[in-house]
């Protein structure tokens, strides 16, 4: 049976499903205080920059060797060198694990960039921040031309001269004694270690969202997923697993990142076919709007799609 819709009708609709599905988004939204987004303090840049540029020459010759012994000398490509040059100043990726592994301690009249171990990563907050604007200061206009030195460096590259011509010839970076500090200088945010599974997650749930299907993807925490991961507390389930077919117990085991991958993408799997039978309901709810036949002028017409039982939509959301 057809159904005819006036483009009024037609749009009263299409709100009306938009509505519901926003509904859902902001129950879950509901009572929650945004989150503050942590921003570099650039003034403290010029206190870091020339520890920070030590740091960065040396993290980037240890993942030019790395990508050198995995490639091979005679198949590394110079483009390949560069594309990993080019990721050393993001803390969101596995080059730069450099960043947050580091704090910044006030020591005397000095801001130091600490090592904290290569093992103890930290929350990316204000500091981590700070550090990523001074790498992206010494490293961001000539990551082509820093690729470009190790590659024809043949892997026989000498850490101190590499330090030495990126932070004092071809910046100036450590070209002067940073200024001491201002004696009324608020002392900076305490480091928070983070569990490196977490730091993983974190990557994986990011790198997925460039994957099909995975578009809105979004990055849970450990604690989240294990809080039922964005689970109403009214949502009924009577499955044996608190959390029905999802159960993040799956991820408390096994370091293999493609097990890790396989069962991630499983559950999502099972989010998105949920989000579709919710959009489904909302379609069914939304014809209310529109269930008077229209007059012989009306512009717009279509079928009407099949029914949803509620007994199919509780398979679906299963």
């Amino acid at each position: 049976m057809a159904i005819k819709l006036s483009a009024s009708k037609l749009a009263v609709a299409v709100l009306a499903l938009a509505s519901a599905l926003d509904a859902a988004e902001a129950k879950k939204a509901n009572g929650k205080a945004k989150k503050t987004i942590p921003r570099a303090n650039v003034l403290d840049v010029q206190y870091i920059e020339c520890e920070a540029c030590e740091f960065l020459a040396r993290a980037a010759v240890d993942e030019y060797k790395t990508l050198l012994e995995t490639v091979g000398a005679k198949k590394l490509r110079e483009t390949e060198v560069i594309e990993k040059m080019e990721k050393m100043c993001d803390a969101a990726v596995k080059e730069g694990n450099w960043i947050i592994t580091k704090d910044l301690q006030e020591k005397g009249s000095k801001l130091r960039v600490v090592d904290m171990g290569a093992e103890n990563y930290g929350e990316c907050g204000s500091e981590c921040k700070t550090i990523v604007r001074a790498c992206e200061k010494i490293l961001g206009p000539r990551d082509t031309d820093v690729g470009e030195y190790l590659f024809t460096s043949g892997g026989d590259v000498d850490v101190k001269e590499f330090t030495n011509w990126l932070c004092k010839e071809e910046t100036s970076a450590c070209a002067k004694v940073p200024p001491p500090l201002p004696k009324d200088r608020p002392k900076g945010e305490a480091f928070k270690k983070r569990d490196k599974k977490d730091v993983d997650m974190e990557r994986l749930m990011a790198g997925m969202k460039g994957m099909p299907g995975m578009g809105g993807a979004q990055m849970f925490s450990r604690d989240q997923m294990m809080g039922g991961f964005g689970r109403d507390d009214d949502d009924d389930d009577d499955d044996e697993s608190p959390y029905g077919k999802f159960d993040p117990s799956a991820f408390a085991g096994g370091d293999a990142d493609e097990s890790l991958k396989g069962r991630v993408t499983e559950k999502l799997g099972d989010i998105k076919n949920k989000a579709s039978a919710t959009a489904k309901s909302a379609w069914n709810k939304a014809k209310g709007w529109f269930n008077k036949p229209a007059s012989d002028d009306d512009d717009a017409a279509f079928e009407e799609p099949p029914e949803v039982s509620e007994e199919e939509l509780a398979k679906e959301e299963l």
